[in-house]
């Protein structure tokens, strides 16, 4: 090729991207103008072309420990809704309220996880509820809704079993310690029991032997498909090695429990009577009636477990955080909760303590990436 063609291919290439976007900045005009949106506030960036310095300032923030409170930074510098590159991209970043109730509710159907995701995080926890969209998310959803009866997560037994745990392991002389921790251990081990049957014994110390690593693993896999995401069309440069074997040790973990809840299915097919209530209470076990592919009922019991794990205990966290700092709030709800008396609670009477309800709404954060990264 010579000089004069390689300058003319680039020149062309340069001028296709340019068209293309002008055509993709006219459509999304045209599309804010039909439906009253205003234009929102740009971020002020130092490479204006691809935006690689919010690229830059992420990983930093994440390896810190401080993406949430960068994150929180953008807001209070532009306001509600920003607009920013990524490698060339826009992308728009909202929590006002009715942004997200188009996005999540009322204009759902228009939106997708899908291209964000599928492909960086099927390694770790393949095609499923979490990664998909459309008829692939309806699949997944309808395999999934029948565990998540009300019969199903009525119990609240294995909660006050497993809390009267953690309080065992709380100091009694009254010194300060780091209670996160223990409350990841709580709800891993109260999500495995419903997921699983069992409890993977991360609050007594005393795992199956299967399980060993098994949270490390987890962990890691988990943030390498964030690291992945955020990395976007240069997920290629995140070494895959120690990835790639953390996402196995998940996989052969929960093929144990896989393989169970088939054979499960396979003596309940062969008409043999089962009298086990726990079996039939839990996820996987109802999934496995409906398949018995194991990469399909494997799948969907890794992503359960990302849904519910960090984030019920990152929820819970945050609540003790914000009731703790409020000692006037706390009070409150102590009297209300006190006032239930020796009632058991039920579903029927958890929503009638309206100041615990309200605290755990507000204590919900709105801008965790797993659940506010949408595609159009």
């Amino acid at each position: 090729m010579t000089a004069m063609s390689l300058l003319a291919l680039l020149a062309s290439s340069f001028a296709a991207f340019a068209a293309y976007r002008l055509y993709v900045t006219y459509t999304l005009r045209l599309t804010a103008q039909q439906h009253g949106c205003q234009p929102a506030a740009r971020y002020k960036h130092k490479d204006p072309v691809f935006g690689l310095d919010v690229f830059l300032r992420t990983g930093d923030a994440i390896a810190k420990n401080q993406f949430l409170v960068e994150h929180q930074r953008r807001y209070d510098t532009y306001g509600h809704t920003f607009e920013a590159l990524n490698f060339g991209s826009r992308a728009i970043s909202s929590i006002h309220p009715e942004n997200l109730r188009a996005v999540f509710s009322k204009n759902a159907a228009d939106w997708g996880v899908q291209p964000l995701r599928l492909h960086n995080m099927s390694p770790f926890c393949g095609t499923g509820f979490i990664t998909t969209d459309g008829a692939d998310w309806k699949v997944s959803h309808d395999l999934l809704k029948p565990g998540f009866h009300r019969s199903n997560i009525s119990d609240f037994g294995p909660l006050e079993e497993h809390l009267h745990i953690l309080l065992q392991q709380v100091p009694k002389d009254g010194s300060k310690f780091d209670l996160q921790p223990y409350i990841l251990r709580l709800y891993l081990d109260l999500n495995t029991l419903f997921l699983f049957g069992e409890p993977i014994g991360m609050l007594s110390g005393t795992p199956p032997s299967h399980a060993e690593g098994f949270l490390d693993a987890f962990q890691a896999g988990f943030q390498g498909c964030g690291i992945r995401i955020a990395l976007g069309p240069l997920n290629f440069l995140m070494p895959k090695g120690a990835w790639l074997k953390a996402c196995d040790k998940v996989h052969k973990f929960a093929n144990v429990y896989v393989d169970r809840a088939i054979e499960y299915r396979n003596k309940i097919n062969s008409d043999e009577p089962s009298q086990d209530k726990a079996k039939r209470r839990t996820l996987l076990f109802n999934m496995a009636q409906a398949t018995a592919d194991r990469t399909v009922l494997r799948n969907q019991a890794v992503q359960a477990m990302m849904a519910a794990t960090e984030t019920t205990a990152s929820l819970v966290s945050h609540v003790i955080r914000n009731l703790a700092s409020h000692p006037t709030i706390a009070a409150q709800v102590r009297a209300e909760v006190l006032a239930v008396s020796d009632k058991p609670l039920d579903f029927d009477e958890l929503p009638q303590i309206k100041s615990l309800q309200h605290v755990i709404t507000e204590s919900m954060p709105a801008n965790i990436w797993l659940y506010t990264e949408r595609y159009r």
